[in-house]
């Protein structure tokens, strides 16, 4: 290995390092109450050097809520092409679900991370990528309702409002189950999402 790659090699492994101590932080304060030179302190590394790597701390948590989403984007482009549509979906459907409660708290960690950016503060290269992965997850998503459209699964209308409404019900469940408001009541999280599963997919295709 030359210098060069072994220079490269270090510095991803430092910023690999950089990213699991700012979760590690974010699952225990709140974005907002975790500051760089806190992080920085932690890691034992100068703030020079973390704001190589970036540029702020919105630059950070968009780093975070980007790599969550590319690997949830990774993990349904990977479902078979071969599947028919309405059982594309629901493995769509499954591998969100698998996907945000594989690591609740990091799902929580990016959902804190998603509100509290400031995209004024993002460089251009990030605001790019953040805006690469929105655009594939949506061309991804559509791609599937338009093929349930096809085989006239689904009632009509434009495949975003299916997109949309199908991302804030499942979202919305998800969150209901994390944030603890029904801890005492909801005590089997299999159960509980089985059931949105059903409920979804009943409203959603056609009788």
């Amino acid at each position: 290995m030359g210098v060069k790659e072994r220079k490269q090699k270090e510095f991803q492994k430092r910023e690999d390092k950089i990213i699991k101590m700012a979760i590690l932080l974010f699952r225990k304060n709140h974005p907002s109450l975790v500051s760089m030179d806190t992080l920085a302190k932690k890691l034992e590394i100068g703030r020079g050097t973390l704001y190589l790597h970036f540029k702020s701390k919105d630059d950070l948590m968009a780093k975070i809520v980007v790599d969550f989403y590319r690997t949830l984007r990774e993990k349904m482009q990977a479902i078979d092409v071969n599947l028919d549509p309405a059982r594309e979906i629901r493995s769509a459907i499954r591998t969100y679900i698998e996907h945000c409660l594989d690591d609740k708290t990091l799902y929580q960690v990016v959902k804190k991370c998603s509100e509290s950016i400031v995209v004024n503060n993002l460089p251009p290269e990030t605001i790019q990528e953040m805006e690469f992965e929105r655009k594939e997850r949506l061309v991804f998503l559509e791609s599937i309702y338009k093929n349930a459209k096809k085989q006239n699964l689904i009632e009509e209308a434009p495949p975003f409002v299916y997109v949309g409404a199908s991302w804030g019900m499942l979202s919305g469940a998800i969150d209901i189950l994390l944030d603890g408001h029904f801890k005492e009541e909801i005590l089997d999280a299999k159960q509980y999402m089985e059931l949105v599963e059903t409920i979804f997919f009943r409203g959603l295709f056609k009788k």
